[in-house]
């Protein structure tokens, strides 16, 4: 069945990668203003809400404060069809103009955000090599 199964924030407003798997019961639990609402107001977003809804007021915009750098993504990994082979990914990245979606016809895997010859210290790639590792 079509389900939204995991968001994976990369150097967003929280530094470095987390993940929320959502394939079963979810609990998100922290002190206070660790950023549980921040994260939960990005599911809506997956199913078609305006990004500039979900940021209250006291906030930037959308983009500054979710997606600050150029090498930062959110990616929402979900099932698209009833085959657990049938996983895709929705990309969000800064234009510096407003958000790009991208959508990638396979599951998410760290690495192929992680910039050549820097998996260990787990540099970010920006969205234009990211796209030329999918063209190749």
């Amino acid at each position: 069945m079509p389900a939204l199964n995991r968001i994976i924030l990369i150097n967003t407003h929280m530094t470095g990668v987390v993940e929320l798997n959502l394939n079963g019961h979810t609990n998100i639990c922290g002190t206070n203003a660790s950023g549980k609402t921040t994260l939960q107001r990005l599911i809506p977003v997956f199913y078609g809400e305006y990004p500039s809804r979900v940021v209250p007021a006291t906030r930037d915009s959308f983009e500054r404060w979710y997606l600050p750098q150029s090498n930062s993504y959110i990616i929402y990994e979900y099932l698209r069809g009833e085959q657990d082979s049938d996983v895709c990914q929705v990309v969000l990245t800064s234009s510096g103009k407003g958000v790009d979606y991208r959508l990638i016809n396979k599951a998410f895997e760290l690495s192929d955000y992680l910039s050549a010859g820097m998996l260990e210290g787990q540099h970010a790639a920006n969205p234009v090599e990211l796209v030329r590792n999918y063209q190749t």
